[in-house]
């Protein structure tokens, strides 16, 4: 799966919470939540969203190339949805900070890109379609935990 080809796209609309260049570290909570997920159900999930949302899911990242998934969702919002154990959250917890690394639109990324970026329409990915996606796609895969 690759990633968001940015040179090819005028500047698009971004939230505040997105750098211009680089990488930074934003506290998890507070400009959104994110859903972590392995490879292979990463892959599952964006496609099934794809497929659901016109292409247009809202903020996804991968980072290693596709080993992890990032499904970027409103904050305080996916401590309140059933996930199965392989998936992690990167969400405030009782006393516990968590950051995510947010790519810019340029300068050095390293390994975490841009799937899909927010939207003034879509600015997350819908945690409760994404709950349901990931519980359809447990269903599915036999060798997920």
């Amino acid at each position: 799966m690759t990633g968001v080809d940015l040179r090819k796209r005028r500047t698009p609309w971004l939230p505040a919470w997105v750098p211009k260049t680089g990488i930074e570290l934003r506290e998890a909570g507070m400009d959104f939540d994110a859903v972590r997920m392995p490879d292979r159900a990463g892959e599952d999930a964006m496609n099934i969203l794809r497929r659901l949302t016109a292409y247009v899911p809202g903020p996804v990242l991968s980072e290693y190339g596709g080993r992890w998934f990032y499904f970027l969702v409103p904050p305080r919002t996916a401590r309140n949805l059933t996930w199965p154990k392989w998936v992690t959250l990167c969400a405030p917890g009782e006393g516990e900070t968590t950051y995510v690394g947010v790519p810019g639109l340029s300068g050095a990324t390293g390994s975490l890109q841009w799937l899909t970026l927010p939207t003034a329409e879509r600015p997350y990915v819908c945690a409760y379609l994404l709950e349901r996606v990931v519980k359809e796609i447990k269903r599915e895969a036999a060798d997920l935990p």
